[in-house]
């Protein structure tokens, strides 16, 4: 990851110096600060080794393997007692062998449940029970200046041991990104909304929790700024966000993690400027660049577009808008507010998976969702099969009890041939005979059924 990456801190940490600092309360002018005993610095020394002795048995040392020879060293958090465990993606990638050593020193084979590239966060679990699992905070929670306590497996100085790292700093800033440098470099990854601390972090260390004063986990530890080859006292996180804890759940349950793609390169450096509207300023996003033939191209939007708003949500920056566009699942519509010469549009997408769009993963057809259904495209292997019976078309993935499709007698794995007479094969010839219905649309399915649903 170039400069991205775990690097070494050898400073020494003056603690009773940052302790006055922060025991301290703002004083109005006249007042002066009241001496900090040195009980006071045990106390608070006191309070940190509490935190490491409850703390340190929820983190774990990771090492990888390909076949006998060392591939990766890292750190992991259980977050569930029966085994669960997270750490990064760039952990586990391309292992054959994971390695898990708990604090008490046994030593355990690890299986992955799932990993998510773009995320960079993995799931592996093993076969253990009774552990002592890490509570998750939320970033709402996080202020800049609070205290930050990274553990993990530094230099893999606990290899073998399983005896983690314990190192204190701060939040010195939050809502960092590396996306874009990443993306130079080649890399789909979005490391946005990133907390920032101070806290040592070296080689080793990714994976491994980032805690908050009351002992709860606030981020994942991903990587650190360094043009030395050491650390230089700027690492940063995965925060703890409802969108991180759903990425981690659906990973547990071995589910892969789908992303909307929009189509769309976004000015990360004129990011979260004002823009004028209609004599007003408005915060938003400028478009760079439209992929031709993508969601955003098909929906009308264009080049040095200020997009400022996404389904109803004002867009504050580039990094805001991958997020609000990476939630939306695949097939579902998002609806795209923006500012042309002055001018406020609104413009409603479909999106793609992003993994398929980008050409990532032939196996994962297109996917739309309508009326409380999802379709996809048949893969190029559901396509040779049903060739031969004759019924090639758009199949149904699934059906929401209650929906409108349920109500209507849509059901899993039937294949719609043809909307209103016209065959459809594709998504996007799905869509144009949706368009072109005038009141009633008629699907007709591979077992001559045919299916209404009036034009909304």
């Amino acid at each position: 990851m170039g400069r991205h990456m775990m690097m070494r801190n050898i400073a020494i940490t003056r603690w009773a110096f940052v302790a006055a600092l922060c025991a301290a309360p703002l004083l109005a002018q006249g007042q002066t600060y009241k001496k900090i005993s040195r009980s006071d610095l045990k106390t608070l020394q006191g309070s940190f080794a509490d935190l490491a002795d409850a703390a340190m048995p929820s983190v774990v040392t990771i090492r990888t393997y390909v076949g006998k020879r060392p591939l990766s060293q890292g750190s992991g958090a259980i977050f569930r007692s029966d085994g669960y465990i997270v750490t990064n993606y760039h952990v586990v990638q391309d292992a054959h062998r994971i390695a898990i050593i708990l604090h008490n020193g046994l030593e355990y084979d690890a299986t992955v449940m799932q990993v998510d590239e773009r995320s960079d966060l993995a799931v592996i679990k093993i076969d253990a029970d009774k552990l002592r699992a890490a509570d998750f905070s939320d970033l709402k929670d996080v202020r800049v200046g609070h205290w930050t306590f990274a553990i993990g497996n530094p230099f893999g100085l606990s290899n073998f041991t399983g005896a983690s790292s314990f190192s204190i700093g701060n939040v010195s800033s939050i809502g960092r990104s590396l996306t874009y440098d990443l993306a130079m470099e080649g890399a789909d990854r979005y490391y946005g909304n990133l907390i920032e601390t101070t806290a040592a972090i070296n080689p080793g260390n990714s994976g491994g929790p980032l805690f908050n004063i009351e002992g709860k986990v606030i981020g994942i530890v991903a990587a650190i700024e360094t043009r030395s080859g050491a650390n230089e006292g700027v690492g940063f996180a995965i925060p703890m966000t409802s969108r991180t804890r759903r990425i981690v759940e659906t990973l547990s349950r071995g589910e892969e993690v789908r992303y909307g793609f929009l189509g769309i390169i976004l000015d990360s450096e004129r990011s979260g400027r004002l823009h004028t509207v209609q004599g007003r300023r408005v915060a938003g996003v400028k478009v760079a660049e439209v992929k031709e033939g993508q969601p955003a191209h098909l929906a009308g939007l264009r080049y040095e577009d200020v997009i400022i708003e996404l389904d109803g949500v004002p867009i504050e920056g580039s990094d805001h808008a991958i997020r609000v566009i990476g939630g939306v699942a695949p097939g579902d519509e998002l609806r795209v507010r923006y500012v042309r010469r002055g001018r406020e549009r609104t413009s409603t997408a479909v999106l793609l998976d992003r993994e398929f769009a980008r050409g990532g993963a032939h196996e994962y057809p297109p996917m739309m969702n309508w009326r409380g259904a999802q379709f996809e495209e048949m893969a190029v292997g559901q396509l040779r099969d049903r060739l031969a019976e004759g019924h090639v078309g758009i199949r149904v993935v699934s059906v929401r009890p209650a929906s409108d499709a349920a109500r209507r007698g849509l059901s899993v794995n039937q294949v719609v041939m043809s909307v209103n007479g016209e065959r459809v094969r594709t998504l996007q010839q799905f869509r144009a005979a949706f368009a072109q219905a005038e009141d009633t649309i008629r699907l007709l399915m591979q077992d001559e059924k045919v299916i209404r649903f009036p034009q909304s």
